[in-house]
């Protein structure tokens, strides 16, 4: 295979790597604590939108596709976090895209900034 190219100044974004925590809630249940695992910079780049009508609610859903430097230990568990707040990426899958541990190319979901 041949090994993938990207430029360095393609790695403008600076994302927070966050693992989720559920911590007893007193109460029988669960909260959702977002931990911050690490920070690296990524190329961002858009995948595929889509639309769907569920429980007569619109819904759009975004895919993107995030490239990082590896070594980083990001799983189909966690989620990217935009510098400001702004952009929440959870992670669908994660894989080497050459096979040559250089890069980690990650599919996520973009979902809301207050999740």
């Amino acid at each position: 295979m041949k090994p993938l190219y990207l430029d360095a100044g393609a790695f403008r974004d600076w994302l927070t790597l966050q693992t989720n925590d559920q911590v007893e809630d007193g109460y029988g249940g669960y909260l959702n604590i977002w931990s911050t695992v690490s920070q690296c910079w990524a190329r961002i780049m858009p995948a595929q939108a889509s639309f769907s009508i569920r429980a007569e609610i619109n819904e759009a859903n975004y895919t993107h596709i995030i490239d990082i430097r590896q070594p980083t230990n990001a799983t189909d568990t966690m989620r990217f976090v935009t510098q400001d707040d702004a952009r929440h990426f959870t992670i669908l899958a994660a894989y080497d895209p050459d096979e040559t541990g250089r890069y980690l190319r990650c599919v996520c979901r973009l979902e809301s900034g207050d999740a």
